[in-house]
């Protein structure tokens, strides 16, 4: 609203005018074409990566979804590294990956921030805050929303069995080599310490 030169709603502000806006929001197959969701995606991406600059907005939501867990991952952390290192611009970036948060230990100028909500198991109810508060969430709720949309129980029972031995490795720590992979400064980088990782 600001880069147009309309009100913003709040009580005051003070924000740069932008010579780019980057979005990369949603994203679908063309079959036609034979272009993949993922593939949608990471061209998407890397138009953002040759354009971004100090004077550029990047607005990115779910960078790396449309592939596997790890893929997803690696690819998200190094893509926003390079927007922090290189491009040097602001952006907004909503993730589902809670890793990402270790951005903020690794990079001044990188802030966490989350939606609240609350759940309300008794009447199977979840109320949005729309209150931003600081900090990674602390809980995802895509198993209460499953109840939401009234899954048989016994597969939200599975669900939740799987999520509990999934954040009981989560608690026992992360190894450091992949720590060291975490810290790298470079999509290169972080490439060339993957087949140490895997031992191969």
């Amino acid at each position: 609203m600001n880069q147009i030169g309309s009100f913003v709603p709040c009580a005051s502000a003070k924000l740069p005018i932008f010579k780019h806006v980057l979005c990369r929001i949603g994203a679908s197959d063309i079959q036609a074409r034979g272009v993949s969701t993922f593939l949608a995606e990471m061209v998407e991406s890397a138009a953002i990566l040759r354009i971004a600059n100090e004077h550029s907005l990047v607005i990115i939501d779910e960078l790396g979804r449309g592939t596997s867990t790890h893929d997803g991952f690696g690819l998200a952390w190094a893509i926003v590294v390079d927007l922090i290192q290189r491009a040097k611009c602001f952006c907004l970036c909503a993730t589902h990956f809670h890793e990402m948060g270790h951005l903020a230990d690794e990079y001044k100028g990188v802030v966490n921030k989350h939606l609240t909500s609350q759940f309300f198991e008794d009447q199977n109810e979840m109320t949005f805050l729309y209150k931003i508060s600081d900090g990674v969430s602390k809980k995802s709720f895509g198993i209460n929303v499953a109840m939401i949309a009234n899954f048989p129980k016994d597969v939200v029972e599975n669900a939740r069995i799987k999520l509990e031995k999934l954040e009981g490795c989560s608690r026992s720590g992360i190894s450091p080599e992949l720590q060291e992979l975490f810290k790298s400064q470079t999509f290169e980088e972080f490439t060339s310490k993957i087949p140490i990782l895997l031992g191969s």
